[in-house]
């Protein structure tokens, strides 16, 4: 089973937008596990910090990309959904520093798990 890393923006400057960023994550997994994919999704913890907020408990937002780059340094592909973010180009940076194939959608994921040849997703 191949390994997923998805890196996509989250923080925004409305909680509308936040949630928007988090639902377009959310998207991708379901349809990666759907198809078999091993998934693991940073944007989870927005529902941690969200609840941590609501009670009143000190975000771990700050601890997170350490924590993301162990995760992905176990992961076969590396999907980089689009918008701008800080972490995301920490991600991807990691992802080439270590060869780690990445993709721009869900098909590309789906077409290199298909052909598996190295460097199908970075053309």
């Amino acid at each position: 089973m191949l390994r997923v890393f998805i890196s996509g923006p989250i923080k925004a400057d409305t909680v509308a937008k936040e949630l928007e960023n988090v639902h377009v994550a959310l998207e991708a997994a379901y349809s990666l596990v759907k198809a078999g994919f091993a998934v693991y999704l940073p944007h989870a913890f927005w529902f941690v910090d969200e609840y941590m907020n609501a009670n009143g408990w000190v975000p771990l937002k700050d601890n997170y990309i350490p924590q993301d780059l162990e995760w992905l340094a176990k992961s076969d592909i590396l999907l980089r959904l689009p918008g701008k973010s800080r972490g995301c180009d920490i991600e991807m940076k990691h992802a080439v520093l270590h060869d780690i194939h990445y993709c721009y959608s869900v098909d590309e994921v789906l077409k290199f798990s298909k052909e598996l040849q190295k460097g199908s997703c970075n053309d």
